[in-house]
């Protein structure tokens, strides 16, 4: 760890590709536009401010900016040091920052046909290094060797996207796409203790963990959409010798050839809490789980594994040896899922790819309140009546949307409805504005829904 002596205070660096400055990061006009440039000017406490581009690694764990293998460059993280995406490239401020809208792309690839290892590389860190609101693809983590880096060994098989090695760093508002790693196509955290939060991962590839793959560390999964990633075991995640916690957590879309077409789960403790787990396909078994080991142990509360295909078991397949504690949750399968509270009804999602549960859901207050979390996926406060829903979605008690503007201007802010709970993409009822308001373009609304807007108040789309 670095220590920052009490006379350095912590500064803001700032990158953009398109700069015409003095290169130096100590202003927008003046920004570095080679991200290496920042890390290599940052100390701990640094913050890195990263306006909308593209953005390739240029060295290697090292420093070294001509490896014998270029596919050993890579985004090495510092120590201490956040760096946050998503900038226009004129804030002042942090929250002013919009991920959505202003790209910054973390890509592995350097050639038409050649990609790095890891686009990312987090060694040893602790939870003060932060990576916030960027997009990491094209990382392809098939190479048959390591690197000993800090004096660990770093397999260059091991995430596409990201490779963790026992490391505490902070992932959270990222989108990850199109990587490979023989184990973990986006993500591997080996030997971590880490939470991950806020991350949609899609379209990834890997032999183990399409999206993620978990070795002998405790990992937590915290509003993570997983969806359309394919692998041989465990289409999204594949755990082993690890302790996993999923939390809010969306998985859909994702295959697998072999066994845990969401998830495969080899001597881990793993627990599931409020999550939905729909629509996934295993060849041959577990289409939503697959467990097995001596030492694997699965829990779940207050979740919905539903739709998913294969060979039976379709749901949660477990294997010789395998214990685990299933409650409150909708299992589809011949019978009722042995445990308390369990159900075996359609939850009826909105679609296959949208898992809030409609009005008239069988999993609405069909939870339990002890030990599920205070929000839902969106962010909305759980319970919305006296106990909470089933799966990652909290359905509304009552149908009365008002906007109020109680913190600020924007639709999608759950704190600015009376209800602390946005208008979900099903609703066709009247909605009433109360306050000004701004609409995001691509803002999801249902077809019918119909937009009241009181006098003195303005609703703006942009």
């Amino acid at each position: 760890m670095v220590l920052i002596p009490s006379f350095i205070s912590a500064k803001t660096i700032f990158v953009n590709h398109a700069a015409v400055g003095l290169n130096n990061g100590t202003s927008w006009a003046n920004a570095y536009t080679i991200l290496q440039s920042a890390l290599d000017g940052s100390i701990s406490g640094d913050q890195i401010w990263v306006a909308q581009g593209t953005y390739t690694p240029s060295k290697d764990p090292f420093g070294n900016p001509t490896p014998s293998d270029a596919r050993d460059l890579t985004f090495y993280l510092k120590n201490g040091v956040a760096i946050y995406g998503g900038f226009f490239g004129n804030e002042a401020v942090l929250d002013q920052r919009d991920p959505i809208s202003y790209e910054t792309i973390l890509s592995g690839s350097f050639g038409p046909n050649s990609s790095v290892f890891h686009v990312v590389l987090s060694v040893s860190d602790n939870v003060n290094t932060v990576l916030d609101g960027c997009i990491i693809q094209r990382g392809k983590a098939n190479g048959g060797g390591s690197l000993v880096v800090e004096s660990l060994t770093a397999s260059k098989s091991f995430g596409g996207g990201i490779y963790a090695l026992n490391s505490s760093a902070s992932f959270r508002n990222l989108r990850l796409s199109n990587n490979f790693g023989t184990m973990g196509g986006a993500i591997c955290n080996e030997n971590s203790t880490i939470v991950l939060r806020d991350l949609e991962i899609f379209n990834n590839n890997s032999l183990d963990g399409g999206a993620v793959a978990n070795i002998s560390g405790n990992v937590r999964f915290e509003k993570c959409l997983m969806r359309n990633n394919t692998s041989i075991n465990g289409g999204a995640m594949c755990n082993a010798t690890s302790n996993v916690t999923v939390v809010n957590n969306l998985f859909y879309g994702n295959s697998s050839t072999d066994r845990g077409g969401a998830i495969f789960n080899s001597n881990t403790t793993l627990s599931i809490i409020n999550s939905s787990i729909a629509y996934n396909n295993s060849s041959v078994g577990g289409g939503g789980i697959y467990s097995e080991g001596n030492f694997a142990i699965l829990t779940a509360l207050n979740a919905i594994v539903w739709g998913n295909t294969g060979p039976q078991p379709q749901s949660i397949g477990f294997g010789p040896g395998t214990g685990g504690t299933v409650t409150y949750s909708d299992i589809q399968g011949i019978s009722t899922f042995p445990g308390t509270g369990n159900i075996n009804q359609d939850p009826l999602f909105v679609s296959n790819t949208n898992l809030m549960i409609m009005v008239g859901s069988p999993c609405i207050d069909a939870g339990n309140n002890s030990g599920a979390p205070s929000e839902d996926f969106d962010g909305n406060l759980r319970p919305q009546g006296g106990t909470v829903d089933m799966g990652a979605f909290e359905t509304p008690e009552i149908i009365n949307f008002v906007f109020m503007g109680l913190e600020n201007t924007d639709w999608n802010n759950h704190n600015n409805w009376n209800m602390h709970y946005c208008p979900p993409s099903y609703y066709e009822g009247p909605v009433m504005i109360e306050s000004d308001c701004v609409l995001p373009i691509g803002s999801t609304i249902g077809a019918g829904c119909e937009v009241i807007v009181g006098s003195a108040t303005s609703l703006t789309v942009k």
